[in-house]
């Protein structure tokens, strides 16, 4: 449902971000017909409590207008946010050395920053 082994993501196009996205989800041909909500909601169980993902799902959400949690993971999971959001959600899910996780916490709150 989730792939969390992937390691770090880079995509250069638009068509690459799919291609990751894909692999992410483990989507099988088409993105057009696939549901996320699912994965998402499962995503915000297992963050939900943390301090982190509380304020990075509001900042995000924010982008849009809103304060669903959901929203701010649909937000983080786009374009410009996917490399940065899935290397702290893998290394927070995969239990990653306090300075690991630090590392890419800080990468991505820096990139919330700048919008």
């Amino acid at each position: 449902m989730f792939n969390t082994t992937l390691g770090k993501i880079e995509y250069l196009n638009d068509q690459e971000y799919r291609i990751c996205i894909a692999q992410i989800f483990n989507i099988p041909n088409d993105i057009d017909d696939y549901s996320f909500e699912p994965v998402f909601d499962m995503i915000y169980e297992k963050t939900k409590d943390d301090p982190f993902f509380k304020k990075i799902y509001t900042i995000a959400a924010g982008f849009m207008l809103s304060e669903d949690p959901n929203v701010g993971i649909c937000v983080l999971f786009a374009y410009d946010y996917a490399k940065a959001f899935y290397a702290v959600l893998c290394d927070y899910l995969n239990g990653a050395n306090k300075e690991t996780l630090d590392a890419t916490k800080n990468a991505l709150e820096k990139l919330l920053e700048r919008r």
